[in-house]
């Protein structure tokens, strides 16, 4: 079973064209979080349905940096572009 049919609030959300790269206020994106928690299945669904793998946070982090091994190497190279995520206006 695809982990689409085991969560369909993500299956919704990319059917009615969530913005599969929206980043929070610190820099991270759906697929960071994926890559944090371990939801490899997630985090690959989010690539196969156009997630920036290469997107820094406002740390300089890519999700890669936030995978397992091997999750890492399955997501390793679906993309080449690097994306730096820049905040304006926080106020700390």
């Amino acid at each position: 079973m695809g982990v689409l049919l085991s969560f369909p609030f993500l299956f919704q959300l990319l059917k009615n064209k969530a913005d599969i790269n929206f980043v929070n206020e610190h820099g991270n994106t759906p697929l960071h979080y994926a890559c944090f928690w371990g939801y490899s299945n997630i985090a690959e669904d989010l690539v196969n349905y156009g997630a920036y793998v290469s997107v820094a946070n406002k740390y300089g982090e890519i999700p890669l940096d936030k995978c397992s091994g091997a999750v890492a190497k399955r997501l390793h190279g679906k993309s080449s572009l690097t994306y730096q995520f820049i905040i304006s206006d926080v106020k700390t």
